[in-house]
């Protein structure tokens, strides 16, 4: 990620959190003293990625699991097809 790309991100998440402030503005305050963002997005992002292992059949899983199927060769393969 371009620190420009970094600098928009940080830009648009403010913009929610001045939201926050306008909605719940005791929230905000407590989310200010949590400090462990980085491993929380990360949880999240592993969240994600197991939602969609919840809708693939179990020989898909099984396959998965065994190393026979990498997801993320496979979703590269998927995106190069539509860029290439």
């Amino acid at each position: 990620m371009h620190s420009t790309d970094t600098h928009e991100l940080a830009e648009q998440f403010k913009d929610y959190l001045r939201g926050m402030r306008r909605a719940r503005p005791a929230h905000l305050a407590e989310l200010a003293a949590y400090d462990n963002w980085q491993q929380l997005a990360q949880r999240e992002i592993e969240r994600r990625a197991a939602h969609v292992l919840e809708l693939l059949d179990d020989a898909t899983l099984a396959a998965i699991a065994s190393g026979g199927v990498r997801p993320a060769t496979a979703i590269r393969e998927v995106l190069d097809e539509h860029t290439g």
